[in-house]
């Protein structure tokens, strides 16, 4: 196990001992979700996703993975504004008519280089 994963592990056993008071259907299903919630993270992190908090905050584009309105989920560039300390969907600025916020990132990796031809000066 990483040590991002021991650490989620005794977090789980803490909430479990913690949640000594709730209803044994409660716990499983708080557990279920903890469980999920952490092999998820360890799938994510195994493809090349980061944590969030990781991410560089320089303004420099990424790619990230947010939580998105009734639990859906989506994939954009986007880059840290230091100013509003929010995550912008690339092309957008604070000051946009469209709200680019990305309000819920979770994950980020660094873009991929540029195909071959575009770096060597082709089309």
């Amino acid at each position: 196990m990483s040590p991002n994963l021991d650490q989620q592990a005794l977090d789980l056993i803490n909430a479990w001992e913690a949640g000594a008071y709730l209803h044994p259907a409660q716990k499983k299903a708080a557990l279920q979700v903890a469980i999920r919630d952490a092999l998820a993270q360890a799938h994510a992190e195994g493809l090349g996703w980061q944590p969030i908090e990781t991410a560089p905050r320089d303004g420099i584009c990424v790619i990230v993975a947010a939580k998105g309105c009734a639990g859906t989920q989506f994939v954009c560039e986007a880059w840290f504004d230091d100013d509003t300390e929010q995550w912008w969907q690339a092309n957008t600025h604070p000051t946009d008519f469209h709200d680019g916020r990305v309000e819920f990132p979770t994950y980020w990796m660094p873009l991929p280089p540029p195909p071959r031809a575009l770096a060597e000066g082709g089309e």
